[in-house]
């Protein structure tokens, strides 16, 4: 679930605010967003991302007022199935159940058995490029809030005051982040309660090679899909914020001094759009010696690509010409198709299964 990390970087530059999180935890028949989505009430009445197509989110306001005032969490059901309930059954377009989980919410905010806020050490472990994997329990013998996470590659539990069940936590956040799911919400029968299980997702690291007016919608939309993009090019002129305002960081420099002074994010996403043969052969060359990138998409015919020689271990990862083929004609079409290929890639790779806490 990118969207958390998306919406704390909104909430922590208001870090003196308290918030209400709002997540669909039960969906029985259809609803306009899956178990696990969230949204965000601010205490001016600002709200942030929706659970619906609007016709919940006035009532959730009030609910969550109720919530920021008590700092008790609740949980709020919709009947949208029934004829008798014009305000939510009409217009809804939806014909299911949902229940509704509101808890404070906010960077300061320290949930019940803890010592220290956690929000801040979960982004610490998001900005890092890790998946982190968190337990809070909703209802039963423990208390509703007391909150459990780990990293992706080390079970590094969140600070609590309640030793006796962080064994069991380990277990069964271990069996969680092992399953591939992204948000399951279960009774935990050794532990006598209810736990909202959740996989947190960093953004993709993305690596744009080249800055040529066609570089300028793909970035675009790759800030606005949950991409930490980087523009990377020598020239000044045209590697700047003035064209890539939304880039996550720009780097002026030539390929291989770049390299030499980083390293890629394992995993990670690259463009290549230079438009200059020996230079996409160079790139190509100096990632066979970074950490191994899931997608290398090049621009151009795939003869062209072929002629550039990959190195044999990059075969595999290679999309060219990039973009899927939905026919697309000029820029602007070009990086739709491109922006297409790198969520159906994204979405392949979470659903493979990772080997947690080796």
């Amino acid at each position: 679930m990118r969207e958390f990390y998306r919406y704390i970087k909104i909430l922590t530059t208001q870090n003196n605010d308290h918030f209400v999180r709002g997540t669909v935890i039960q969906v029985l028949g259809s609803a306009y967003r899956h178990e696990g989505a969230m949204m965000f009430f601010g205490k001016d009445g600002s709200l942030f991302g929706t659970l619906s197509a609007g016709c919940l989110e006035e009532d959730l306001s009030y609910h969550a007022a109720e919530v920021m005032g008590t700092l008790q969490s609740k949980i709020v059901e919709y009947d949208l199935s029934t004829d008798n309930d014009i305000l939510w059954g009409t217009g809804a377009g939806c014909n299911g159940q949902i229940k509704i989980l509101l808890e404070p919410f906010g960077w300061n905010h320290i949930p019940p058995n803890h010592s220290q806020p956690v929000l801040p050490r979960i982004e610490r472990l998001l900005d890092d490029g890790k998946t982190v994997f968190v337990a809070r329990s909703i209802e039963g013998k423990v208390e509703p809030g007391t909150t459990f996470f780990c990293s992706d590659d080390q079970m590094e539990i969140g600070q609590t005051e309640n030793t006796d069940i962080l064994q069991r936590m380990v277990d069964h956040l271990e069996e969680f982040a092992s399953s591939g799911t992204h948000f399951q919400c279960t009774f935990m029968h050794d532990m006598e309660s209810k736990f909202i299980f959740e996989r947190l997702e960093p953004k993709d690291a993305l690596y744009i090679f080249g800055t040529g007016p066609d570089v300028e919608p793909v970035v675009k939309l790759t800030s606005a899909f949950d991409f930490s993009t980087t523009v990377i090019d020598p020239r000044s002129s045209r590697c700047n914020r003035t064209f890539f305002p939304s880039a996550d960081s720009i780097i002026n420099e030539h390929p291989e001094v770049f390299f030499n002074k980083n390293k890629i994010r394992e995993n990670s996403y690259v463009l290549i759009m230079t438009h200059n043969f020996s230079r996409d052969k160079q790139i190509l060359e100096l990632l066979s010696e970074q950490p191994s990138p899931c997608y290398i998409g090049i621009l151009g015919p795939r003869m062209r690509t072929d002629r550039l020689l990959p190195p044999k271990q990059l075969l595999n990862k290679i999309y060219s010409p990039v973009g899927l083929n939905i026919g697309a004609e000029g820029p602007e079409e070009i990086s739709i198709s491109i922006m297409a290929q790198l969520i159906q890639v994204r979405k392949q790779n979470s659903m493979k299964t990772n080997v947690f806490f080796k």
